[in-house]
């Protein structure tokens, strides 16, 4: 069946943008359990989200090479 547009992102999730925000569909692009739609604010604040929850990602992981270096392990 052609997706007209839907990209498969991973773990269940299809995303389409209709040129003024983007549509997420769950489980199925076609006969979706769950759909959000994503405006070009709400968008931009998932993005930010997802670099400061990077930037935590890389602080932690850092302490945690730190600690191994000091202590030789967990």
């Amino acid at each position: 069946m052609p997706n007209k547009g839907w990209e498969h992102l991973g773990d269940g999730v299809y995303a389409k943008c209709d040129g003024f925000g983007m549509l997420l569909h769950a489980n199925s692009h076609i006969d979706p359990t769950d759909r959000i739609y994503l405006e070009h604010s709400v968008f931009k604040s998932l993005v930010e989200f997802r670099e400061r929850e990077r930037e935590k990602m890389k602080r932690h992981q850092g302490m945690k090479e730190k600690h191994t270096e000091n202590y030789g392990g967990d």
